[in-house]
């Protein structure tokens, strides 16, 4: 998400109303504000995966998204800060229902890079995950979860552009594994 909105792999976004900017230090990063989104079909499954970004944002106390795909049937996988500054990430149990599953500890500031990512495996009928905000993890397990396969991704906001991140994103990465401890911190 430098300058443009294209994956190094050749994944491009199925619809975009986006805007670059420079940041404090001048480098070009994706604008994520109300009413701005981009949307992706990474054609991601419940069995593994892992996603990773740089955020920063400019406002605190109020709930805004980073990662969030949601399909037709009200699936969900979401990555999100809470209105008490911390990091959540949820999805939809089979009776439709909102669940959250980890939680940072550690608080998002405004105006400050972070670097979140997390990843999921399912093990039988246990889907669980790992988040990670800078150098800080935690851990999470859901099962009878609405299966997110397929859904679209949007940054910075939900698909339907609704509680934008109203910040910046870049170097976001999508894998279809989930990707070990060390590899993701190396990202970081």
């Amino acid at each position: 998400l430098n300058v443009n909105t294209n994956g190094s792999l050749g994944t491009k976004p199925y619809y975009e109303d986006t805007v670059f900017e420079n940041d404090s230090t001048g480098k070009s990063v994706l604008s994520v504000k109300t009413g701005k989104r981009v949307l992706y079909n990474l054609g991601i499954n419940k069995n593994s995966g892992t996603m990773s970004t740089w955020f920063k944002t400019t406002t605190n106390n109020t709930s805004k998204y980073i990662i969030a795909s949601s399909g037709s049937n009200n699936e969900l996988l979401a990555l999100y800060i809470k209105s008490d500054n911390r990091l959540g990430l949820a999805v939809r149990d089979n009776a439709d229902t909102w669940k959250e599953v980890v939680t940072s500890t550690d608080l998002v500031s405004s105006d400050t890079w972070d670097f979140t990512a997390f990843k999921w495996q399912l093990l039988g009928s246990n889907l669980d995950f790992t988040l990670f905000l800078n150098d800080k993890k935690y851990i999470g397990t859901i099962s009878g979860f609405k299966d997110f396969g397929g859904v679209n991704t949007a940054l910075g906001n939900f698909p339907t552009a609704a509680s934008s991140l109203n910040g910046f994103i870049e170097q976001f990465t999508y894998s279809k594994n989930a990707l070990s401890d060390a590899a993701i911190s190396s990202l970081y």
